[in-house]
């Protein structure tokens, strides 16, 4: 009988172990009650301080903190916000730096959240139950709802001008966004016209006009206060004849005015071009339900509202968040053998799911309505990997990450649909990737944190372990949480925050954060953000970054289209991190001058130049390459047309 005891309390005893051990894998869901901030001292032995601590309005302990996202910079929005879900379905907007609440919305539908959220430059888009809401992103105001008749299988994305929904039945709906919000505010036409006018008065500004004694004849042109000649340029759709013609002019001039008030800021109606002034009216006319464009977007209650423009049968349900490029969709897929639609194209005779890609044009190429509707052709997805993916990809610029439960990690190109590299970290990866500028870091099963460089793939740690090998990766970390140009934040096997070096990969220091349950990846600053489901968000810094660390935006389009070699390099530098130095040596050694003047086309489309063989390849039309020496990256001589 004391037998019997003893195994059924054995039995009972471990069943409550396995359903903690069980509870205890997504620690996020659980209800904690932080009062505090952790110990301020401890925080200053670790070179750390709170910046700020806040609390979302979560009421209830039914209510809890669903996703939450730290946003970047872009040409619109200036400074980074946090966006958050409630479960109660409530949006809240925090300024990143200050935390700040800058706006909060609610939907119809109480704890009805589908889905994470998704946004664009303009608007933040959330799903309760089947209706889908669109929010300014700056003020938070309702722009349009949308109701859904299809069950969603993954969080959306949105560029500026579609929405893409990814269904149950294996098919990716397109929807065409409205110009125009419930106000009549035209903020897409808006946009364009604050585009056009920055982009008129950067001219005026940068142009320097030769002055009056190169040029006899002339009158001299205005004098600022600074005793230097304003700025006045030639611009054919204001004043055909040049900058002289300008000059000529009498300096009362409203041309001359111009160059005068955008060198101080300022800009009117009076100053605007044609192009200008009818982009301007484009902009602030009323919404009218007899115009063609607008009745589009108006449902029969004037509303604006999504418009279907494709859909795309895929053959099977997409379980990942898609990521974007410039002009591609990517589709993140564990391949199945049956799905027909497809083909199979899993490599020997497998039966069990394969992680692959899917590459699908957007249709943002143009501006012709008829375009835009058209299904694009699909392509036979590429399988990246033999493993099954656990986790969603990470994007930085045209590249996509992708790791499987083989512990493979693939960088694939989406704008030329192929792959730049692959490697493997030996573990199971299973959390989300983190990407920076240079660096790559992700997390493998019972091997660690590792830390990749983003061009090539190659591990950038190497130490020592207690039994004499060496390894790349730090055993004890599992999710990276946010990077400084000097220590790396994350969280280690049981929860507690670690501080890593981010040279070294040595820990520095490590802090027990119990209660704050919810790590938030920061990829856009140095700061590190916590939560937990009672509404309290906690922002930490380092206490020598009084102002944050901002890694390079990600989203940031190329911009020039016929630059010199020298300006390539510095875009390459400050668009994706890479330093490349310029062997003036081995250019003097051919008798020959570094071709830095000479001009490259980067006009073509799909152009990407996030890997190195794709910079190789542009480079060497102006007859140089790149060369990897001493771990550095230097400008050298390329082909017999350097020979002497």
């Amino acid at each position: 009988m004391q037998a019997r005891i003893s195994h059924a309390a054995l039995t009972l005893w471990m069943g409550l172990l396995l359903a903690g051990a069980a509870s205890g894998q997504d620690r996020s869901k659980l209800y904690s009650t932080p009062s505090v901030p952790p110990d301020a001292e401890r925080l200053a032995l670790n070179n750390l301080e709170v910046a700020w601590l806040d609390h979302l309005p979560a009421y209830q302990r039914k209510d809890g903190i669903h996703d939450i996202h730290v946003l970047g910079i872009d040409s619109i929005n200036r400074r980074e916000t946090i966006i958050a879900q409630l479960n109660s379905g409530s949006v809240v907007c925090l300024d990143a730096e200050t935390g700040k609440r800058v706006w909060m919305a609610r939907p119809e539908y109480g704890y009805e959240v589908v889905r994470q959220i998704a946004w664009n430059r303009h608007t933040v888009f959330a799903q309760c139950k089947n209706t889908i809401y669109g929010w300014n992103r700056q003020t938070g105001e309702l722009r349009f709802r949308h109701l859904l008749d299809q069950i969603v299988s993954a969080p959306f994305i949105a560029s500026d001008r579609q929405l893409f929904v990814c269904d149950e039945r294996g098919k990716l709906d397109v929807y065409e966004l409205p110009p125009f919000d419930r106000s009549g505010n035209r903020y897409a036409a808006l946009e364009d016209l604050k585009a056009r006018v920055a982009r008129l008065r950067d001219q005026l500004k940068k142009t320097e006009v030769p002055p009056a004694a190169e040029n006899p004849g002339q009158p001299a042109p205005p004098v600022g206060p600074d005793g230097k000649p304003n700025p006045v340029t030639k611009l054919a759709e204001i004043l055909p004849g040049g900058a002289a013609a300008a000059v000529a002019n009498d300096p009362g001039t409203p041309f001359q005015g111009l160059a005068a008030r955008a060198a101080f800021g300022e800009l009117n109606m009076e100053d605007l071009t044609e192009i200008e002034k009818r982009a301007y009216q484009r902009a602030t006319a009323p919404i009218d339900p007899r115009n063609p464009d607008d009745a589009r977007f108006l449902d029969g209650n004037g509303e604006p509202r999504m418009l279907p423009a494709w859909t795309l049968n895929i053959g099977q349900s997409v379980a990942f968040r898609p990521v974007q490029g410039q002009y591609h969709l990517f589709l993140p897929l564990n391949l199945l053998p049956e799905n027909a639609t497809l083909g199979n194209t899993l490599t020997g005779d497998a039966i069990s799911p394969q992680g692959g890609g899917l590459v699908i044009e957007k249709r943002e190429r143009e501006n012709a309505l008829e375009y835009q509707s058209t299904q694009p052709s699909i392509e036979m997805p590429n399988l990246l990997t033999k493993g099954v993916l656990l986790t969603g990809p990470a994007r930085y610029q045209n590249l996509a990450y992708l790791g499987d439960n083989l512990g493979s990690l693939t960088a694939w190109s989406i704008e030329t649909n192929t792959r730049s590299w692959k490697t493997n970290i030996g573990g199971s990866i299973d959390l989300p990737i983190l990407p920076t500028e240079r660096d790559l870091y992700v997390h493998g099963e019972k091997e660690g944190l590792w830390r990749l460089d983003r061009a090539s793939g190659k591990p950038l740690w190497s130490m020592k372990a207690e039994c004499g090998a060496t390894v790349n990766a730090v055993s004890e970390a599992s999710l990276p949480l946010a990077v400084s140009p000097k220590i790396v934040a994350a969280l280690d096997n049981a929860g507690r925050l670690l501080l890593l070096d981010r040279a070294t990969g040595l820990r520095l220091g490590r802090i027990d954060i119990p209660c704050w349950l919810i790590p938030v990846q920061n990829r856009q600053t140095d700061r590190i953000y916590l939560a937990a489901n009672n509404g309290a968000i906690l922002c930490l810094r380092i206490r020598d970054h009084q102002t944050p660390v901002r890694h390079y935006p990600d989203d940031r389009a190329w911009t020039l289209t016929n630059p010199t070699v020298a300006e390539f390099l510095k875009e390459i530098r400050h668009r994706d991190g890479i330093e490349i130095f310029v062997s003036e040596q081995s250019f003097k050694s051919l008798g020959i001058d570094p071709p830095l003047n000479e001009k490259l086309d980067l006009s073509a489309p799909n152009l990407n130049f996030d890997t190195l063989p794709s910079v190789n390849a542009m480079l060497r039309k102006a007859g140089c390459r790149v060369e990897e020496i001493a771990g550095q990256l230097f400008l050298v001589p390329a082909g017999p047309r350097f020979k002497p």
